[in-house]
């Protein structure tokens, strides 16, 4: 089958590599704490330089649906101009 069109879900980025590696490299583990979970993905790469890993807490992640409920705008930002989204990153 020849396909000669970008098919949706068919790119690829480096994190597709990056989670093939530790997929494979944890796939005959018995994982049962975050904490294990760190050093696997670490030494999931043999042959070149491990992966960094960032532990994270509760602390560190935004409840972002209770911060919703504070927005009233989304078209106007706090000195009162518009928000020119698709220039935003």
């Amino acid at each position: 089958m020849t396909h000669t069109f970008l098919e949706k879900g068919h790119t690829e980025f480096e994190n597709d590599s990056i989670h093939a590696t530790i997929e494979r490299a944890t796939r005959r583990l018995e994982v049962y704490t975050p904490d294990q979970w760190y050093t696997a993905v670490r030494a999931a790469r043999v042959s070149k330089q491990l992966f960094k890993v960032k532990e994270m807490t509760a602390k560190d992640f935004v409840d972002f649906k209770s911060m919703s409920n504070n927005v009233s705008n989304l078209a106007i930002d706090d000195n009162g101009q518009k928000i020119m989204w698709s220039r935003t990153r």
